[in-house]
């Protein structure tokens, strides 16, 4: 099996964990620089804080001396969460320091904290040179802990993270009709995505519950008996995800057959014009 990749902005995109569970592909999270890797050290931390606000997401917050940078301040970072050199999930870091610390902290989005009850470690990655990139290694044990007081947000099943493709851009309205077809091209393919994902997701809720109620009875997770048994719960209740993918699904070809529909009055009415077709296929 190989697993699968996704398109990427500057932050890494956390691949399906139960996909990956199966792959045997190992993705290397060493520098293309040589790392100057170490734990924390005395009068350094790493703190988990809770999301303040509907939307916002949990903080992973490292405070660490200057002086591990070797005189170069770091401008970013990069916040990685793995076993061995397996890659679960990774986000960009901010970075400010003052004096003679540095304070780096990353958002923890639900994928997130999802990887963390798995992965064995957790580094934090500085470009501190020419020719040095530090790194700060944590074990599970350091951060784990920490989520005891912090819930997965409100309606998070827990290691249920479906990926939502981005629909294509539509172009403009008096664009050629290669690029007309080209989007055609580009729609339909993100429309059959859309209903593969649909269409795994009731698999993917009892994969991801499986696995829940595997690392619950080991003993592995870090809330209390009252907590677990209201996350557990979750796993009884309709995805979200399905009605929002549906709904996304059903707007985008709404939105791309009135782009044809108009495109082709604008211009395949005139004499020995190629009119562009959208032929979405029937739901299965």
């Amino acid at each position: 099996m190989i697993c699968p990749s996704f398109a990427s902005t500057p932050v890494v995109r956390f691949r399906p964990l139960l996909w990956a569970l199966g792959c045997l592909a190992i993705v290397s999270a060493a520098s293309a620089a040589a790392p100057n890797r170490a734990p924390l050290g005395e009068q350094e931390s790493v703190t988990v804080t809770a999301a303040q606000g509907d939307d916002a997401a949990a903080t992973v917050t490292f405070q660490l001396r200057a002086d591990r940078f070797g005189g170069h301040a770091p401008a970013k970072g990069e916040f990685t969460i793995l076993s061995e050199k397996y890659i679960w999930w990774s986000h960009e870091m901010t970075v400010e320091t003052t004096g003679d610390h540095v304070q780096a902290s990353v958002p923890l989005a639900p994928a997130g904290m999802d990887a963390l009850l798995i992965a064995e470690n957790s580094v934090a990655a500085f470009p501190g040179g020419p020719e040095n990139v530090a790194e700060v290694t944590v074990p599970r044990a350091a951060i784990v802990p920490q989520l005891a007081s912090i819930m997965p947000p409100e309606g998070h099943a827990i290691f249920f993270n479906p990926q939502r493709p981005a629909p294509p851009a539509v172009p403009a309205a008096d664009a050629p009709l290669d690029s007309v077809n080209a989007y055609v091209r580009a729609v339909t393919t993100w429309d059959a995505d859309m209903q593969s994902t649909l269409s795994s997701l009731a698999t993917e809720l009892v994969r991801a519950q499986s696995l829940f109620t595997d690392l619950r009875t080991a003993g592995r997770l870090p809330w209390k008996p009252d907590q677990l048994k209201q996350l557990a719960a979750r796993y009884q209740q309709t995805p979200p995800e399905q009605k929002e993918f549906e709904q996304l699904r059903s707007s985008t070809r709404e939105q791309a057959q009135n782009y044809v529909q108009q495109w082709n009055a604008a211009h395949a009415s005139k004499a020995g014009a190629t009119a562009a077709t959208l032929p979405f296929p029937a739901d299965k």
